[in-house]
């Protein structure tokens, strides 16, 4: 049944259009809807809070080539005649080719089996400190034995104090067997020196 109402304007009847009625149906659901999704959204977020990330824990960084260990301090440097070795200190010593040494007085010459060896030593202070060469130990071996230093030719260990870039030359004369075969010679700028230097060659 139609529905009317007086227009105070005209002073006619018109008819109510169910079409409000209608819309009213449709956006009233749809206004719901909407609410609830807003609910929805709200309460996955924990109520509209400030939501913070925790920070990650550190992580531990291996290094992607590991430094090799430092070479032993003790290791035997194996030099040949001629060569020079520096050692931290910056002392620098070199021992020259070995010669061999004839006795101008033959009351001094090598007994019967053996000869003369002479060696000429640089001793440089490639340091920041005085260095004196008295401290020098040299050791010399021939074909496995303990050669025996000839005092009375040659120079004595010289007592000099070498400042910084001071280089000093003396030869030392050993007494070794007349048949040929290894001659070695050790070398340490101190007794307390960690390095020891071996100059090898054939004589």
């Amino acid at each position: 049944m139609s529905k009317y109402y007086t227009d105070p304007t005209t002073g006619q009847r018109v008819e109510i259009k169910k079409t409000h009625k209608f819309r009213n149906f449709i956006i009233l659901p749809v206004g719901g809807l909407l609410a609830l999704i807003l609910v929805i959204a709200v309460a996955s977020n924990g109520g509209g809070g400030d939501t913070t990330t925790p920070a990650p824990g550190p992580v531990a960084v291996q290094p992607a080539n590991p430094a090799a260990p430092a070479p032993d301090s003790n290791q035997p440097l194996n030099l040949a005649f001629g060569q020079q070795h520096t050692w931290s200190g910056g002392e620098t010593i070199l021992i020259s080719e070995p010669q061999s040494y004839t006795e101008d007085n033959p009351y001094l010459g090598p007994p019967e089996g053996k000869r003369y060896v002479a060696l000429d030593v640089t001793v440089r202070n490639d340091g920041t400190d005085e260095y004196n060469v008295m401290g020098t130990k040299l050791t010399v071996q021939h074909n496995g034995r303990v050669a025996q230093q000839n005092y009375m030719a040659g120079d004595a260990l010289p007592d000099v104090e070498l400042p910084p870039g001071g280089s000093t030359t003396f030869t030392s004369v050993y007494e070794i067997g007349t048949d040929p075969g290894e001659l070695q010679v050790s070398v340490q700028p101190s007794a307390f020196a960690a390095d020891t230097a071996y100059f090898t060659g054939q004589f």
